[in-house]
């Protein structure tokens, strides 16, 4: 499954409500640990390409209200929500990653 670029808050919620399972990656084009935590993403969104995750990428510049759609406000980039069953199960903030696969393997083992 390929990555998918959220361009509204009403694409959100819809992914959201039909799948169990989603990983949202907060990012601005200018924050250089998003573009190097990026290729993390990529990697694991390939890994976990069977496993009913979707991966989802969300600009923070085009849509900074978006944040506040969990009642979160995101301080530090990048941010990566993991969501199951329409909840936060978890999160990851900053370039780490190890948590990000540590946190893909825990998801798609629900």
């Amino acid at each position: 499954m390929q990555i998918i670029n959220i361009n509204s808050q009403e694409q959100l919620y819809s992914i959201i409500t039909r799948n169990a399972k989603c990983i949202l990656f907060f990012y601005t084009i200018w924050c250089a640990d998003c573009s190097n935590y990026e290729n993390a993403f990529i990697q694991e969104s390939r890994k976990y390409n069977n496993y009913g995750i979707v991966f989802c990428k969300i600009n923070c510049d085009l849509l900074p209200v978006i944040q506040f759609f969990f009642d979160i406000n995101i301080r530090k980039l990048p941010a990566t929500l993991f969501i199951y069953n329409n909840s936060i199960f978890s999160a990851v903030y900053g370039n780490r990653p190890l948590s990000l696969e540590n946190h893909c393997i825990e998801l798609a083992n629900l």
